[in-house]
């Protein structure tokens, strides 16, 4: 009779080339998508920008989110469905052209008119890892 550690010396015997079919090692391989870099994003900003200049809400909407943020002092817009019925009214304000912070933060300065008085905003834009717009922000500059 064989002792136990004999009849398993076939899993555990370095000199043994024949693996166990339990122990068979498996290799797998892992994609990650690609994340867009700072200049895509900046240029995924852009195309939404000129879109809204030509006031095509359409085209401009298939940059944003299902759940886009848009944030304003006087009100806060939770999805594109939302920003899509909101979008189309007059914003009151002017903004100079696009730029990117050195940590990457793209936003643009402009000027917001209240009633009789114009203040200078900040309107930032957040890209997530997709390539879509997850937040817009206008603050106070």
């Amino acid at each position: 009779m064989k002792s136990l550690s004999s009849q398993n010396s076939h899993i555990t015997d370095p000199h043994n080339l024949k693996q166990h079919p339990r122990e068979q090692q498996t290799t797998t391989t892992f994609i990650s998508p690609t994340m867009p870099t700072n200049a895509e994003k900046f240029d995924i900003v852009q195309q939404f920008v000129a879109a809204m200049a030509r006031k095509d809400l359409q085209a401009a909407a298939e940059f944003l989110t299902e759940d886009i943020t848009f944030t304003t002092p006087m009100m806060t817009i939770t999805s594109k469905q939302e920003w899509l019925e909101k979008a189309s009214k007059p914003m009151n304000a002017s903004f100079e052209e696009l730029q990117m912070s050195d940590d990457g933060t793209i936003f643009r300065m402009g000027t917001k008119k209240v009633a009789m008085i114009s203040l200078k905003v900040r309107q930032t834009f957040d890209v997530n890892d997709d390539g879509k717009i997850q937040s817009v922000t206008i603050r106070k500059a």
